[in-house]
């Protein structure tokens, strides 16, 4: 299946050429969201992630890795010497359990895992660990998305204050690069910074705050939103802030956000027709939920929230599954079966939802898929994943969305979804990446909003080629 994105302005012949420095990596969602505005060349110098899946799933979307190429491929260094470097960059650091993974103990092993995550760094540019570069080569544009469990509403909020030692403080190694670039003489023309929402709460406000002030003092124009990829084409509702910095001597103070605007993609549209058995609940704990619910709740409509009962033994706020609308943010991190994001009915071409109770109003027909979470891998006792429930009364069945559905959420492809696999990327992972990405679509609009800025402000952008928020496109 192609890409969610739909483009209605016209493109232009020559694109655009950027260099690219993509700090905190992930799976490429920025590099992917910028190639898909048809607007701008990216040439991607350096790329920075520990997580060495991650870096992987990078390697098969974006430079199309294959098994069969780390098998014929010539070049390596000693097992050793990889063994090393891995290690130098702190590849496959653990935050958690502040535990650097031990690549000398694949050395002696028969498996080529470390001819793989070696290969899989040096095309994907890899640097690994922010922490550990002292400098960068000069790139047109840079991105940062830094990590949010010390900031999110889902995690402790512990804050990213300078030296507080917290996941989101390696912002502020962001600001080292960017400070010893402002010396050299080398500072991009753009920067586009990316976080949770909570970034702009009362809470952290400050300290965001205290982040432009320092871009200001760098050199920097800044402009900032919250946008929801429900209000770009995509049906999740996912709320982040971006931040699009521009240097001062090349800004003209015409940048603007995109508009919201809807493609008419909802949450059914993306799902698979055909899914493995692995992803459905056990006859045995759907019969557990049959027989805590009130089905007549499954046609209420009305505006209130109903509890239709609970997945495990115990009425607790993390089994507890609610009747509602709209699907909930799909997250990263979250706890208990369906507790903050939710689960679905899918009756014949409808899909209803079951949301949790942090759910929003009830419809008829479930539109948009709750925030992705990083925690979504651990399985229906604990995952705050979103669910499909397919059929009505006893022929019931619930499954969890697949990982190719929650690429699919983040703008990318079932495509994308299966090279990483291919790869040897495990479920898990998987979900992971999609909880902890971009969705590409706002990449895009953001790329297409600075391409408007910078360099041709007659350009038809993609929000602006429909009349008023929610109405069809003018052209195609």
């Amino acid at each position: 299946m192609g890409s969610n994105n739909k483009r209605f302005s016209l493109r232009k012949e020559e694109k655009v050429k950027l260099t690219a420095n993509i700090l905190f990596s992930g799976i490429g969602c920025q590099e992917r969201g910028f190639r898909d505005s048809g607007l701008f060349d990216i040439e991607v110098l350096n790329t920075s992630d520990i997580n060495k899946e991650s870096v992987l799933s990078y390697a098969a979307i974006h430079c199309n890795m294959t098994n069969e190429m780390v098998n014929e491929y010539k070049d390596y260094p000693s097992r050793e010497e990889m063994a090393q470097y891995l290690t130098d960059i702190n590849l496959g650091y653990d935050p958690e359990k502040n535990k650097q993974f031990d690549w000398f103990k694949l050395v002696k092993r028969k498996k080529n895992d470390l001819e793989k995550y070696w290969l899989a760094c040096k095309l994907t540019h890899n640097l690994g660990d922010i922490t550990k570069i002292e400098d960068l080569p000069y790139a047109d544009f840079w991105t940062v998305s830094f990590p949010c469990q010390s900031i999110s509403v889902a995690g402790k909020m512990k804050g990213l204050k300078p030296d507080s030692g917290t996941r989101s403080s390696l912002l502020w190694d962001n600001i080292r690069l960017l400070s010893k670039a402002k010396e050299n003489n080398k500072l991009p023309q753009y920067i586009m910074f990316e976080n949770v929402k909570n970034l702009v709460s009362k809470k952290f406000i400050d300290d965001f705050n205290d982040l432009l002030d320092v871009l200001d003092e760098l050199g920097f124009n800044s402009y900032w939103s919250v946008i929801n990829g429900k209000d770009c084409g995509i049906p999740q509702s996912r709320e982040r802030v971006f931040v699009i910095s521009i240097r001062k001597d090349i800004d003209n103070s015409k940048y603007t956000f995109p508009k919201p605007f809807d493609t008419g993609v909802r949450l059914k549209e993306i799902l698979e027709t055909q899914v493995d058995e692995k992803y459905y609940l056990s006859d045995k704990k759907v019969q557990k939920f049959l027989k805590t619910i009130d089905l007549s709740q499954f046609y209420k409509n009305d505006n209130e929230l109903h509890q239709l009962g609970y997945i495990n033994d115990y009425n607790g706020d993390a089994n507890r599954i609610y009747l509602n609308n709209v699907a909930r943010t799909l997250k990263s991190e979250a706890g208990g079966g369906g507790a903050k994001t939710g689960w679905y009915t899918m009756n014949n071409e409808s899909i209803t939802g079951l949301i949790s109770d942090q759910g929003t109003k009830f419809e008829k027909e479930t539109e948009y898929a709750n925030t992705l979470l990083a925690r979504d891998y651990k399985g229906f006792g604990n995952q705050a994943m979103n669910a499909v429930i397919s059929g009505l009364f006893e022929m019931i069945r619930i499954r969890k969305l697949t990982p190719r559905e929650c690429y699919r959420l983040m703008g990318l492809t079932f495509e994308d979804c299966d090279k990483a696999a291919k790869l040897g990327v495990a479920d898990t992972h998987l979900y992971k990446q999609a909880g902890n990405g971009i969705i590409t679509n706002c990449c895009a609009l953001l790329a297409e909003h600075l391409y408007k800025a910078q360099y041709d402000d007659t350009y038809l952008c993609t929000d602006e080629g429909y009349q008023g928020n929610f109405t069809k496109p003018q052209a195609e």
